[in-house]
């Protein structure tokens, strides 16, 4: 599994999450294993996320695709996200 941390600024979160919520069954269907939402501890419209995808072909085109850029303008994203490309080397369950 291939994981894609992005980080952006959103004009108001819950408006943000309403949209991503909406979106889960055409990300799954496009290739998304699972995700992660966090909220920046001093600023939540500032918001890191998480996901796994079956490959990085996939999260690539997912993550360069016209779709996602209109997802993001309706979801009152600021700006380009800033996205890392991520191979899971270690796990660890306490």
């Amino acid at each position: 599994m291939v994981y894609m941390m992005l980080r952006f600024k959103v004009a108001d979160y819950e408006r943000w999450k309403a949209t991503f919520d909406g979106s889960a069954l055409w990300r799954m269907n496009i290739g998304e294993q699972d995700y992660h939402v966090y909220r920046n501890v001093d600023d939540p419209n500032e918001v890191t996320l998480l996901e796994g995808w079956e490959d990085f072909t996939t999260a690539q085109l997912f993550a360069t695709s016209d779709d996602l850029r209109r997802k993001n303008d309706e979801g009152g994203v600021i700006g380009p996200p800033q996205i890392l490309f991520l191979n899971e080397v270690e796990g660890k369950m306490l």
